[in-house]
Parts: structure tokens; C-alpha cells; sequence
């Protein structure tokens, strides 16, 4: 009689060893596979770094995007009032020179003159960049609309800072305004992306933040870019 409680316990204590054993496998399956993962990606990243060692766009893209350190009053808020940087690379010459009003552009005065038709164009790197001043966008914009409208007097202002997002240029807006522009030309994305929307999404997910720290979920579960639409 005393043996019979121990046979009835038996099924479920060997089902309760199943699903432990069970467990420990995939424990240990996933384990072995977020460090082979972690194992392959670091030997993707030193397989890339002769490449991105000897691309002269990687080594230099600070100073591509007019983010060199000497050219800075703040740095990633305001360059240096007459700040000038010339780069050599690949071969070609690259010059980038600071207005008085610390921008990348001519000098222009506060005041609009009379007659004029004055567009701010405003963004981070992708504006500000160039090999020269007169290949940033905004100048060769301003190019194109003297071919257009020959008589016109135009205005193109190149007031871009690498680094900065929208909610920097609404902060200073009250300063833009104050120069009378017919149009203002914002051009922003992978700043905005980077460091306000990805951020506070992050922030407000926590687990799923937390879920893809790891490779293993990341290559299992993805990432929906949709998801971010809200935030956009």
C-alpha cells in the first residue's frame, strides 16, 4: 500500500523532468545561438575595418559633413564666426568657410534688402555639407533660380548645422524670423530618426527594448518600421 502514492506520483514527475530538461535544451540552444551570432558580427565588423579604415569618406566624414573640430563655436549647436577648414581627400580639396554670423554661407546682413526674395534653407549635415561652399545645396539653388528668373534678386542662405534636429531650429525660429524670409527650405530626416523619435520609442517600450538587446530576437522577431509611424 505504502508504494502506491509514490507509482501515481511517477507520470507527472517525469513530465515535470520533461519540460525541464525540454527548457534547459532551448536555454542552451538559444544561448549558443545569440553567441554565434555576437561571434559573427564581430568578425564582420573586423572584416569591414580595412575597408572603412582606408575609405577616405569614413575616416573623414566629420569633416565631410562640417563637423571638424576646429570649426566649432558649440559643438553640434554653432560653428565659430569666420572659422575656416580646408581637408585633402581622395585627391580632391575640400573648403569650408564660416561666415561672420557663424553659418556656411556668404556674408548677408541681418536686414533683407529691399527688392529681394530671401529663402533660409536649414537642416543638419545634408545641408551643410559640401566640398566647397558654393557645392552645398542651398547655393546651388540659388544657382539655378538666377538661370531661371535672371532679373530676380535671390537670396539663398545657407544656415545648415551638422548635428541639429527640427526641434533645435524650432527653438531658435524667433532668430529666423527676425531676417524676413519669403521661404524657409528645412531639410531634416536621419537626425530627427536618430536622436528624437528612435530614443522615445525606445523609452516608451522598455521590453521591447530590452527584446532586441539580443541578436537571437532581432533575427527572430524584426523590427516592423511601421511601428514608428506614430512618432514620425
Amino acid at each position: 500500500m505504502p508504494e502506491e502514492p509514490v507509482q501515481r506520483l511517477r507520470p507527472a514527475a517525469l513530465v515535470v523532468v520533461a519540460l525541464w530538461l525540454g527548457f534547459a535544451g532551448l536555454a542552451i540552444l538559444g544561448l549558443g545561438a545569440e553567441v554565434w551570432l555576437r561571434i559573427e558580427r564581430e568578425q564582420a565588423w573586423k572584416a569591414s575595418e580595412r575597408l572603412r579604415s582606408g575609405n577616405v569618406f569614413f575616416t573623414n566624414l566629420a569633416a565631410l559633413n562640417a563637423g571638424e573640430r576646429g570649426l566649432w563655436h558649440k559643438p553640434w549647436r554653432k560653428y565659430e564666426p569666420g572659422a575656416r577648414a580646408e581637408l585633402l581627400v581622395g585627391g580632391q580639396g575640400f573648403s569650408v568657410q564660416i561666415n561672420g554670423l557663424g553659418y556656411r554661407t556668404r556674408e548677408f546682413s541681418p536686414h533683407k534688402p529691399e527688392g529681394t526674395v530671401r529663402v533660409l534653407c536649414i537642416g543638419g549635415s545634408t545641408t551643410v555639407a559640401g566640398r566647397t561652399n558654393d557645392e552645398t545645396y542651398p547655393a546651388l539653388l540659388e544657382a539655378r533660380l538666377n538661370e531661371r528668373w535672371p532679373g530676380l534678386p535671390v537670396e539663398v542662405l545657407n544656415l545648415g548645422i551638422s548635428g541639429v534636429n527640427s526641434e533645435d531650429w524650432l527653438g531658435w525660429l524667433d532668430k529666423l524670423l527676425s531676417w524676413d524670409p519669403d521661404l524657409i527650405v528645412q531639410y531634416e530626416a536621419i537626425n530627427d530618426i536618430s536622436w528624437l523619435e528612435l530614443p522615445r520609442y525606445a523609452s516608451r517600450h522598455p521590453l521591447r527594448r530590452r527584446l532586441h538587446d539580443s541578436l537571437l530576437l532581432e533575427r527572430l522577431l524584426g523590427f516592423d518600421p511601421a511601428a514608428l509611424d506614430p512618432d514620425i
